[in-house]
């Protein structure tokens, strides 16, 4: 309101400094999560999981998803609006679209949800059950996505336009977590001095013959 006095000129302006959040640390996980939560899974549920974590689409893309937008023959989702405003194609594996054709379509869904809380519920108690962090869907999908192909030696603008992302820099400041990046940097410059060692000695021997 003090400043929408100022604005009208009746008043001085005021600054209000923010108060200081701590954002939570996500994480990425392998395969292995995911393989341990399938005993406790329904069929529909580690089918969603399995998609999400190997196109890095968002949870609502795969919520939405009707019978329509498949191509089982070029194993291909055509997603007509997404988050960004823009339609998307997705490619999936064959393990994927093993588990989509053996689904029962509900609610009009591939996959069966109509509401995100439900899929949550059906989550926390499997990761109860197979002891396992309750991560929700975004770090398992978009967070795995992500990072699993980083550690692959993908670029980030490569990345992005797997995972549907408009913005590099987003995908880099927040969705890749490097996974022992100072071990790997130890080992990348003592494989370098290995070789240069190796190198200086057959110098050094062709010099003394």
């Amino acid at each position: 309101m003090i400043n929408y006095g100022h604005a009208q000129g009746w008043c001085s302006p005021i600054k209000v400094e923010g108060l200081p959040t701590k954002r939570a640390k996500r994480k990425a996980v392998e395969r292995e999560y995911l393989d341990k939560l399938k005993p406790h899974l329904p069929e529909r549920t580690y089918a969603l999981m399995l998609f999400l974590y190997q196109t890095g689409r968002r949870v609502s893309d795969a919520i939405d998803m009707r019978p329509s937008w498949l191509d089982m023959v070029s194993m291909r989702v055509f997603i007509p609006d997404t988050k960004n405003g823009e339609p998307a194609t997705v490619v999936i594996t064959s393990e994927v679209a093993e588990l989509i054709a053996k689904l029962e379509t509900r609610h009009g869904r591939v996959f069966g949800y109509v509401h995100r809380s439900s899929l949550y519920n059906t989550l926390r108690r499997a990761c109860k059950k197979a002891g396992v962090e309750y991560l929700g869907t975004h770090q398992p999908g978009r967070h795995s996505f992500a990072t699993s192909l980083s550690e692959a030696g993908w670029g980030t603008k490569a990345i992005a336009e797997a995972g549907g992302w408009k913005s590099t820099r987003l995908v880099a400041e927040t969705y890749e977590h490097p996974v022992d990046a100072q071990e790997k940097a130890a080992m990348h410059f003592g494989k370098k001095l290995a070789k240069s060692r190796t190198r200086q000695g057959k110098i050094g021997r062709k010099a003394g013959s």
